[in-house]
């Protein structure tokens, strides 16, 4: 049953109510006069606003291990069982005596929820251990809101999707026929600009300074590591190429200095691509090493073999001097790895799935500092959810982007020194059984995300990634758009801040004195307060803004406000 306490004198607690009912109680949760009794294989919504006349609304034929009242009027409901590990059923409550089916199946549980509580629009849940399914628990953070899930800006489905590369507004799709180009400067309508080499399939390209090394197939299992380049606008031209013996797993590239792993331990090939038309074999290295992956930063690389990740130093490039060492992860799903620059400091982005026996299945997304590269230093390492494969970790500026199978996770990371803070997590519609991870890049405010299946999506970033205030600090609304730009004038780049009075879609777009379209910079949903966005002079091509006077509008719902910004040069 259900007893209502008094404890308005904490050391005489007095009961004012009470309800019966049969069975047992697994997890209760209350919220304005409403109780949630979840039970072993059903729930209760009861009403005790009047403690002398309390009285069951609804009752669910719903599990309820663990449950939670939210703050837009609706009752969630965990459970956990061994075929499906567990999931989450949502009702709107709106109407305590009429509930309505919201939600189901909210998946990535390797338990139940057991226990949610709800802070500042997020509900934090914690997993019960599954005996049957071995595997520990996890923990999971979701924004209350409007579910199901949200459609992307805009999608595009290739035969499949086998490498990303970005310029700009630019985006490169590598598929079985051809590198697909796209226009994102309108995340809602996405242009194709350019189809390279339709007749040939392309996998896992790279770029460095505008040179690009890829795999490149041209019949039936016969490949070539292939060298392209841009021309001024940006597309793709096709230069020198050496024939593969065997199938590649990763490629890396910094400067002239190209690596090739292949799978079935025939171990690393270094190429010289100084001269792009006429790249040449350098060295075959680790010979009978199955190199899952590789991460190039000038002489130094980090060569992944299965559990361990070694950093060498390749400057003498027919005798690798081996550096440090670290662990990386199981044995079965490869890891990624890429060198990044960030506050004066060599960093290593590791994704990393590891699992096997009674431990977490999940992603494990880590930044090593490699400064020192004798001495690496883990700087954080971000847990994912239960039995999601991770692909390549992303950072840009302050935003981390751990990209998977269901979902794409966004962390904002100040810098080597501070800690990363959650700012949400996008659960990706699956649009066919395939479950190999996915990848992302982040364009201005939008992110594209590409699936090994070819599934292709645009979204916009999460609302806390577009403006540097805490959450927990509380956000002045005003009643009107202000808009600023700062510096100004400015060159090469500039800050736009601006207000906004409501929450809303946002669109930010720069224009010349003749009120022609420069850059669509935002389109995107934002909370009421105030943000920040940065235009580097550029147009969405990548291509540099000529000096002058230009004007950044931006609109939200019945408010728009512009402000002149002047480019000097």
């Amino acid at each position: 049953g259900l007893l209502i306490i008094n404890t308005a004198i904490p050391t005489w607690p007095t009961i004012i109510g009470s309800h019966d009912f049969s069975g047992d109680t697994r997890d209760l949760a209350v919220r304005n006069g409403l109780a949630i009794v979840g039970q072993f294989n059903q729930s209760r919504l009861i009403d005790y606003s009047d403690p002398t006349n309390i009285y069951e609304t609804s009752f669910f034929n719903d599990t309820g291990q663990g449950v939670i009242i939210t703050s837009n009027h609706q009752v969630w409901l965990g459970w956990e069982a061994c075929a499906a590990h567990g999931g989450m059923r949502i009702y709107d409550i709106s109407d305590p005596e009429l509930p309505v089916w919201v939600h189901d199946e909210i998946d990535g549980f390797m338990g139940g929820p057991r226990t949610m509580v709800e802070y500042q629009g997020l509900v934090y849940a914690t997993e019960h251990f599954s005996w049957c399914a071995g595997e520990w628990a996890g923990f999971h953070v979701f924004q209350v809101g409007n579910l199901p899930v949200p459609e992307p800006l805009a999608s595009r489905e290739d035969a499949a999707g086998l490498g990303m590369l970005h310029l700009g507004d630019r985006v490169d799709l590598a598929t079985p026929a051809g590198m697909v180009s796209l226009d994102l400067s309108n995340p809602l309508d996405p242009e194709v600009i350019q189809v390279f080499d339709p007749d040939h399939g392309y996998f896992l390209p790279v770029e460095d300074e505008g040179v690009i090394v890829c795999i490149r197939r041209i019949g039936y299992n016969q490949y070539l590591m292939q060298v392209l380049t841009r021309d001024i606008d940006g597309n793709f031209e096709l230069r020198g190429d050496i024939s593969l013996y065997y199938s590649a797993r990763s490629l890396a590239l910094s400067g002239s200095l190209a690596l090739v792993s292949f799978i079935n331990s025939h171990g690393v090939w270094a190429l010289d691509v100084s001269n792009p038309d006429v790249p040449f074999l350098l060295a075959e290295l680790f010979d009978g090493e199955d190199v899952a992956s590789l991460a190039l930063h000038g002489d130094l690389a980090a060569v992944s073999v299965p559990n361990t990740t070694g950093i060498y130093d390749l400057a003498d490039i027919a005798n690798p001097i081996l550096l440090s060492s670290f662990d990386s992860g199981g044995t079965y799903v490869p890891p990624y790895h890429s060198f990044v620059e960030k506050s004066d400091r060599l960093l290593l982005l590791a994704s990393i799935y590891d699992g096997g026996g009674y431990v977490y299945k999940g992603g494990l997304a880590q930044i090593f500092d490699l400064t020192e590269p004798s001495s690496p230093e883990i700087l954080i390492s971000l847990r994912q959810l239960a039995g999601d494969k991770i692909g390549p970790v992303s950072l840009q500026e302050n935003l981390i982007v751990v990209p998977s199978v269901k979902h794409m996770s966004f962390y904002s990371w100040p810098g080597p020194d501070e800690p990363a803070q959650f700012l949400g997590r996008t659960l990706v519609p699956e649009p066919s059984h395939h479950t190999s991870a996915s990848q992302a890049v982040v364009l201005g405010n939008s992110i594209v995300n590409q699936r090994l299946n070819g599934f292709a999506s645009i979204w916009p970033l999460p609302a806390g990634a577009l403006s540097s205030v805490a959450e927990d600090v509380p956000i002045p609304v005003s009643t009107s758009l202000a808009v600023s730009v700062h510096p100004n004038p400015f060159n090469p780049a500039c800050e736009i801040h601006f207000s906004l009075p409501v929450d809303g879609a946002v669109s930010v777009e720069i224009f010349d004195v003749q009120g022609r379209l420069v850059r669509s910079l935002l389109k995107a949903n934002a909370y009421a307060g105030p943000h920040v966005i940065r235009w580097n002079g550029r147009y969405g091509g990548g291509h540099s803004a000529a000096a002058g006077v230009y004007l950044a509008r931006v609109k939200v719902g019945r408010y728009s406000a512009s402000v002149k910004l002047t480019l000097a040069k």
